[in-house]
């Protein structure tokens, strides 16, 4: 695919990123960063571009084409890009397009988008006030170059975390993980979670995993020793005693998963404060 570059705006802010080889090993740095106000002959059709693009839409629409669909940009959510793929992005209809971005890159940063589009399906993401605020203060920073490299990868961060608990928040899952806590102490299976919640076994492991991050297994070997290490650091239980408290009917098998999480034995975490 041919790139096209036609920037043709009633009004644009931009700024080059300049960043030292510090943040181009540790942190996101962003490339080129700011706000266009399109006029209708505006088009980006290009591919090849080592970066990953935010777009959020403060007036008008655009219409966006990028992995074989066409969206429609809006205030009412964004749009993350790879770059390296071919997309075509322009103004739709009598309004101007005015819209902020951040072209950024960085350690991990497109396994980041991966892990984001894993999550959500898709490309777009539902649009927050701290989004937007989080975007308005990277374009302040990027003003300064180096001397806000690190204040610009913390905000870039805080974008992506806060795409990642929108998400999270939306899915069944967050009641599975409650649900885990408050019987973490009981005999709990894949199998009956997925009964209980109403999901085939198959599904549930697979969903579970990819909103949470981990296995239901790991999810719930960990808040077990979570709880564990709070009795242990009480002087009124025994190791056989918080071993039994967090769901544990054979103490061996407790010692055993203990030191494989937390690389010594409950005693000698307990003598850590006794």
């Amino acid at each position: 695919m041919a790139n096209i570059t036609r920037e043709i705006c009633e009004h644009y802010v931009r700024y080059a990123g300049v960043s030292s080889d510090t943040a181009k090993k540790i942190y996101f740095y962003t490339q080129w960063a700011g706000v266009f106000s399109c006029k209708k002959e505006f088009l980006i059709k290009r591919s090849g571009f080592k970066s990953i693009l935010i777009i959020q839409t403060v007036t008008g629409k655009g219409k966006l084409i990028y992995k074989n669909t066409e969206t429609i940009l809006d205030s009412k959510g964004i749009a993350l890009i790879d770059c390296m793929q071919p997309h075509t992005y322009f103004p739709v209809g009598d309004e101007n397009w005015t819209f902020r971005f951040l072209h950024f890159s960085g350690k991990n940063s497109f396994e980041m988008l991966n892990h984001l589009y894993s999550l959500n399906g898709g490309y777009t993401f539902q649009f927050t006030p701290t989004i937007e605020k989080n975007i308005i203060n990277c374009l302040e920073d990027c003003k300064y170059g180096i001397d806000r490299e690190a204040q610009v990868s913390k905000l870039i961060t805080d974008i992506l975390y806060e795409l990642i608990l929108n998400l999270k928040n939306q899915s069944q899952m967050d009641e599975v993980c409650e649900y885990i806590k408050a019987n973490y102490n009981k005999r709990i299976t894949t199998e009956d979670l997925a009964n209980h919640f109403g999901f085939s076994r198959s599904y549930f492991s697979v969903e579970f995993k990819k909103r949470i991050g981990t296995t239901i297994h790991d999810y719930l070997l960990s808040y077990r020793m979570y709880q564990a290490k709070i009795l242990l650091s009480d002087k009124d239980y025994s190791v056989m005693e918080a071993a039994e408290k967090v769901g544990f009917n054979d103490l061996g098998t407790f010692i055993r998963c203990f030191k494989k999480t937390e690389k010594m034995t409950p005693l000698q975490y307990k003598k850590m404060y006794f």
